[in-house]
């Protein structure tokens, strides 16, 4: 956005602007980085993810899907913000904004998500779908944002947590029902 006014002033500038941009769904983003020209930048920024498509929404025909994600940065400061003068003079401040799903080092153990198998058998006969390690799944999941947004897709099917193991090149994300306990890594 070249001209976006963050400001109400006149019928040209109505307020908050917005800007969006599309990455592919292996892609992680952890970081955005925003530079906007001093004394007329946002104090406050909202980043909304979510997909680009789905069965019933499009956003190239801007009937977008629901965001399935929304990080919020209120009252951003001068400690949350570094400055630099461009080559026309003007103070460029810049902020670098968080974006990571879940708590870091922190596991949520809830009973692993499944379904009935075909026959209708639940219970020690049920299939357990929520099990995606990279070593043996062709359905590898490379990161906590997707797994969330695979517990995400599955809501319907139970998924009320999820845990999502990342060490030493391993990577496991585990769909659970409701979560149970949250703990070290160990009992």
């Amino acid at each position: 956005c070249l001209n976006c006014n963050p400001e109400p002033l006149d019928e040209t500038h109505g307020g908050a602007a917005y800007i969006e941009w599309f990455v592919a769904a292996p892609q992680r983003v952890q970081c955005i980085e925003l530079s906007q020209v001093q004394h007329h930048h946002s104090d406050s920024i909202v980043v909304e993810v979510g997909p680009a498509t789905g069965s019933d929404c499009s956003a190239w025909t801007q009937n977008y899907c629901p965001h399935t994600q929304r990080f919020t940065f209120p009252g951003l400061t001068t400690a949350d913000r570094t400055s630099f003068e461009a080559a026309t003079g003007e103070t460029i401040v810049q902020n670098k904004l968080s974006i990571v799903c879940g708590t870091v080092d922190t596991q949520i153990f809830g009973e692993l998500l499944s379904a009935p198998v075909p026959d209708g058998t639940t219970g020690d006969g049920a299939r357990h779908f929520g099990s995606y390690a990279h070593l043996t799944d062709t359905n590898f999941v490379p990161s906590a944002c997707h797994c969330q947004q695979l517990c995400v897709d599955h809501i319907s099917a139970g998924c009320r947590s999820y845990k999502y193991y990342d060490l030493g090149g391993v990577k496991h994300c585990y769909l659970q029902k409701s979560p149970f306990s949250l703990g070290q890594g160990y009992w």
